[in-house]
């Protein structure tokens, strides 16, 4: 049987949303101008504003993880029953690149837009506080949250986490958070407004599959006698592998800027994958 990623993500359910979401609030836009302060032509990865009287422009955004955390639950909920001491000494470790993974969603659509980040907020919201019990769990997730920061060249001074039982299953999280970056000087606002015929595409690798795109392999890969216990020819288990922390390109980007390269577009390609070129405003 054939999955489609259609299948669990269905964009033309949700895309119609979107747009509507943009209509309705398009009323809203002009209220910071009356502090001589103009929203930024919108539709891409992250909202700017235009402080008008200044060179720069500040961009935020909110952002989730998506569904990779469920895989770190699976391995520490299996290897718990096999021996509780290994899982107290082991479990804890799927989940030490999960908080870089939530940065990475957020930090990257800043940086897109040509903005530098500053802060980032996290979310960390449980069906029930008993997650928590784990202190070897919360290190290695909290961890990952300072380590993808210190990578991205921002603060964490402030989070949530909220308890939402009967929404959130028990036995998981909903991670997610915001993050605001400057573009200095304006100049670096990079929307697709220089695209032009003949503009050569460059791609930077990943590791391995990022965050927002795991539920297609999620779907697979549990039908598999071993799941994700499966062992790959590298020695690792398929669940390690799929664990691959999501890269953060802030500093390499942020340095291509420095270095004067003139960036016509930069597409973060998650989601709906290399169509997510083709939605640049000038296309």
């Amino acid at each position: 049987m054939t999955i489609k990623y259609s299948d669990l993500v269905d964009y033309e359910k949700l895309d119609p949303v979107k747009r509507k979401a943009l209509k309705t609030f398009e009323s809203t836009f002009k209220n910071p101008e009356r502090i001589g302060i103009k929203v930024a032509p919108v539709g891409e990865t992250s909202a700017v504003l235009d402080f008008l009287e200044y060179d720069f422009m500040l961009a935020f955004n909110v952002e989730g993880l998506g569904t990779k955390n469920l895989i770190a639950d699976s391995l520490w909920r299996e290897l718990k029953k096999k021996i509780d001491i290994e899982a107290e000494f082991q479990g804890g470790k799927y989940y030490r690149f999960l908080g870089q993974d939530a940065v990475a969603m957020s930090v990257t659509d800043l940086v897109a837009v040509g903005a530098d980040p500053i802060a980032y907020t996290d979310v960390i919201a449980s069906g029930n506080s008993e997650w928590f019990s784990d202190p070897k769990r919360v290190d290695e997730l909290l961890s990952g949250y300072a380590l993808a920061a210190n990578l991205a060249g921002c603060a964490i001074p402030q989070g949530e986490t909220p308890t939402l039982p009967n929404i959130i299953y028990n036995e998981t999280l909903d991670l997610m958070g915001s993050s605001i970056g400057i573009i200095k000087p304006k100049s670096r606002f990079t929307y697709g407004q220089k695209i032009t015929d003949g503009d050569i595409i460059y791609g930077l690798p990943s590791g391995g599959i990022c965050a927002n795109g795991i539920s297609k392999a999620r779907s697979i890969v549990e039908k598999l006698p071993e799941g994700y216990f499966t062992e790959l020819p590298n020695g690792k288990m398929m669940g390690e592998e799929l664990l691959t922390p999501t890269p953060i390109y802030v500093r390499p980007i942020i340095e291509m800027f420095k270095a004067k390269v003139d960036l016509h577009y930069i597409s973060p390609i998650t989601g709906h994958g290399f169509r997510k070129i083709a939605r640049a405003r000038f296309l």
